[in-house]
């Protein structure tokens, strides 16, 4: 080769190796990032399950408390019954002596150990009607002393007939051998007896007085 040549072709070669080295020093470099290119978004973090808070404990419904049974009172003790009362007047009315218009109905005596009892009937109205209701007042005398007697019945039956009366005289104390009962009625005309019983210390008294009835009716 001539010199010309040589010199005609170093500047050449020259260039070439200046272009591989170039290229040998590109290749470490990074290359920048394309202006364009968004930013990756932050993935928002998964949000991390709660722990479940304990329940409060609900207050329990107070239960309603079992009436107690009530304690029974002790019964107060009841007052005695009282003593029926004494109608004084009546009794002294009872007992009083009588003129022709207002005495006895009828009176009757005891027997054996009672002779000595004298029984008398006042009748109110004093001369009843047929099926009229009326009282009667029997007052128990001993020696002209009112006689006490226990066990007082009073009554009126038709022996003759086989009855008594339709209705149930209530009888009741006035004081010491006198007594009220109410509800007497005699239904029908004709004869009648009265009777009286009682104890008097602890003899029998039974004492029958006969009525006739007049006919003439309410």
């Amino acid at each position: 080769m001539t010199r010309s040549s040589t010199i005609s072709t170093l500047p050449y070669a020259r260039l070439l190796a200046a272009l591989a080295l170039l290229a040998l020093t590109g290749c470490g470099k990074q290359e920048p990032a394309p202006q364009n290119a968004k930013p990756e978004a932050a993935k928002p973090e998964a949000a991390k399950p709660e722990a479940a808070k304990p329940e409060a404990a609900k207050p329990e419904a107070a239960k309603p408390e079992a009436a107690k049974p009530e304690a029974a009172k002790p019964e107060a003790a009841k007052p005695a019954a009282a003593a029926p009362k004494v109608d004084d007047k009546a009794a002294d009315k009872a007992l009083a002596p009588q003129d022709s218009a207002g005495k006895p109905a009828l009176t009757g005596k005891g027997t054996g150990a009672l002779a000595d009892v004298q029984v008398s009937l006042r009748f109110d109205p004093a001369n009843p009607k047929v099926g009229q209701l009326f009282r009667v007042t029997t007052v128990v005398t001993r020696a002209g002393k009112p006689q006490p007697l226990t066990g007082f019945g009073a009554d009126s039956t038709m022996p003759a007939h086989g009855h008594g009366m339709m209705t149930k005289p209530a009888h009741k104390g006035l004081g010491p051998g006198v007594f009220l009962s109410e509800g007497f009625k005699l239904h029908m005309h004709g004869k009648w007896v009265f009777e009286v019983k009682g104890n008097i210390d602890g003899k029998p008294l039974e004492v029958k007085m006969p009525w006739s009835q007049p006919p003439e009716a309410l």
